[in-house]
């Protein structure tokens, strides 16, 4: 496996990670790394919401970083 091709596994999860936009606080989903291996970013503007996502997806560990409001243009 290359580092440009994504592992086994990992779209699909991130697939199922893109429903989590349809939740209130959840401003973004993206594919990342924690510790040097690929998880799944979720970027919330709620932190509250770490509670209520699961720690991993598909065997990818859920990294959630606080940010703000996410909008179209970057303003």
């Amino acid at each position: 496996m290359s580092d440009t091709a994504p592992p086994p596994g990992l779209s699909a999860a991130m697939a199922e990670a893109e429903s989590w936009l349809g939740l209130p606080g959840v401003e973004g989903v993206a594919e990342g790394r924690v510790a040097g291996r690929p998880c799944i970013t979720v970027f919330v503007s709620d932190p509250a919401l770490a509670e209520r996502l699961p720690r991993s997806l598909h065997g990818f560990p859920v990294v959630v970083e606080a940010s703000g409001p996410f909008s179209a243009g970057g303003r």
